[in-house]
């Protein structure tokens, strides 16, 4: 008899001394947002030697996500991951009302506050967290990462309803400021959301904004020749901003 027949003879004559593998743990369900902020390899690339700016710009913008995060990361209900010049936000679907208020206040303060374009998508799904929050690993996160890719393309944060409505009925969102956009993708506006918010009149909005349009109308007049996809995400933003500064 071979030494495998051996072991095969001895394995099933002992069954209860096998080792039996752990169940594998199932993956929670959660909400999951992606947000990328656009330009930050442009810096990188052109201002290679100046670090300590691109430092200070994220350093930024951490501020604006772990300050709007905090309420709900203190109660055990969200927890975030910087990677690069990208935050991985993860909350219980219960809070969806809060993370679109979430995103769209980080988004606004990045824009007025940084001046810089953000991106991202809002979905739900099955994801693990690690220890200590060391990473997220899941369906969900791959998915995130794909549709903000593939789908976000214009400075805006997609809201990608029907994954979010396997998780949560659509009676329990009442954030109001879901809209779709012309190429049929729904995103949060951000921009609607923060004049509401703040009760801005078009003239106090103009004041406001003032040095972000110009900011945005250079980097599109810069662009456009070349590099017109870049070019479009300023433009979209810049038309955006016209219908609420009118």
């Amino acid at each position: 008899m071979s030494d495998i027949e051996d072991e095969i003879k001895v394995w099933l004559a002992g069954p209860e001394q096998k080792e039996v593998p752990s169940p594998a743990l199932p993956y929670p369900e959660k909400l999951v947002a992606f947000i990328d902020i656009l330009g930050v390899t442009d810096k990188v690339e052109k201002d290679g030697n100046e670090a300590a700016q691109i430092v200070t710009l994220m350093e930024q913008i951490r501020t604006y996500v772990k300050t709007e995060c905090e309420p709900l990361f203190l109660a055990n209900r969200l927890s975030f991951l910087q990677i690069g010049d990208g935050f991985f936000i993860v909350s219980d679907t219960a809070c969806i009302n809060d993370i679109c208020k979430i995103l769209s206040v980080v988004q606004w303060q990045v824009l007025v506050n940084s001046h810089m374009l953000l991106r991202g998508v809002l979905t739900a799904g099955k994801v693990a967290e690690g220890e200590d929050v060391e990473y997220f690993i899941g369906p969900a996160i791959i998915d995130a990462l794909k549709l903000e890719r593939q789908n976000a393309i214009f400075p805006r944060i997609i809201y990608e309803t029907m994954k979010i409505e396997k998780y949560i009925k659509k009676e329990d969102v009442n954030f109001k400021y879901i809209i779709e956009d012309q190429d049929k993708i729904n995103y949060l506006d951000f921009l609607k959301y923060n004049i509401d918010n703040e009760k801005l009149t078009a003239g106090e909005l103009t004041l406001l904004l003032a040095e972000v349009n110009k900011t945005l109308r250079q980097a599109y007049k810069n662009k456009i020749t070349e590099d017109k996809r870049v070019a479009q995400k300023y433009g979209w933003l810049i038309s955006k901003l016209a219908i609420y500064s009118t």
